[in-house]
């Protein structure tokens, strides 16, 4: 069956007042906030922290999946959608905005890959909590609320969430209006949205495209540092959607290569190897020409 592409710009505000985001439960757990990813959490945090201070526009590549029931199921961008979560959270509660409207909007993202990855959300959303010192770290004043179950450290997601925040109060609290900036109609934050049709979000190709429960690739970090040398130098400007980079290399190239050349449930290594190789031949061809 054909693949249907349906893609515009959106930001976090604007996608979350449309549709219900709901992480299914073949997902990986949150890991931008797991100790290991320091270096690329700093790097992404310092990136939306400058564009937020300068209001420099920031596109944060595709963000994509299928609606299943009124629920947007992200197939690629979960990790992005989590931190903007996060960061959302953390403005609403600094400049006192938790309204019930915006309670209810939050309540909107879930997390279906554990009860207590699920439970925290609504908790963190729900319940009270007050930030009366600015050198107060977010993710200990969480902790030491009476909401707060000491069991949910156990939870890889839960544990990564509360990382994650302790550096996005560190980072954000000094910036004012951030929650008017993050949810403006000239937010500087934006990603390309796709909602996938006819593509059959099976277990099958969740396993192709996250290894459930493992750590991000070398791979992985690979693609999304490309993917943002493809966005900056716009090598994709000219094409159609379905013939970009990112679409092809985790549709059409991930097929081909889970099909002939898949190890471990994993086709990573494969890529790897084939687009160095591919590499080192371009470079060896321009030298002697």
């Amino acid at each position: 069956m054909e693949q249907k592409y349906n893609g515009r710009t959106l930001n976090f505000y604007n996608l979350l007042k449309e549709y219900e985001i709901e992480i299914p439960i073949i997902q990986r757990d949150y890991a931008q906030g797991r100790k290991d990813k320091k270096e690329l959490r700093g790097n992404f945090l310092d990136a939306l922290q400058n564009c937020l201070e300068t209001g420099e526009q920031i596109k944060l590549d595709f963000i994509y999946g299928s609606i299943v029931d009124g629920n947007f199921q992200p197939l690629d961008g979960q990790q992005r959608l989590t931190t903007l979560f996060l960061i959302h959270w953390y403005a609403a509660l600094k400049e006192n905005k938790l309204s019930k409207d915006v309670k209810d909007l939050l309540s909107k993202f879930s997390y279906e890959t554990r009860i207590t990855s699920r439970e925290f959300c609504h908790s963190l959303v729900n319940e009270n909590l007050e930030i009366t010192d600015s050198k107060n770290l977010i993710d200990e004043l969480i902790i030491n609320s009476n909401w707060f179950f000491l069991s949910w450290l156990n939870d890889p997601t839960v544990d990564s969430m509360l990382r994650c925040l302790k550096d996005i109060g560190l980072k954000f609290s000094s910036i004012e209006n951030l929650w008017d900036k993050l949810t403006g109609s000239d937010s500087p934050i934006s990603f390309y949205f796709v909602e996938l049709e006819n593509i059959g979000l099976t277990d099958d190709l969740y396993i192709k495209m996250n290894a459930r429960g493992k750590q991000l690739t070398p791979f992985e970090n690979f693609k999304a540092g490309f993917q943002k040398e493809i966005q900056d130098k716009n090598w994709d400007e000219n094409k159609d959607l379905k013939d970009s980079f990112g679409i092809k290399i985790d549709n059409d190239w991930t097929d081909f290569f889970w099909q002939y050349f898949r190890k471990n449930n994993s086709v990573d290594e494969a890529l790897l190897r084939f687009i160095s190789a591919a590499n080192m031949v371009h470079s060896c061809v321009v030298r002697t020409i």
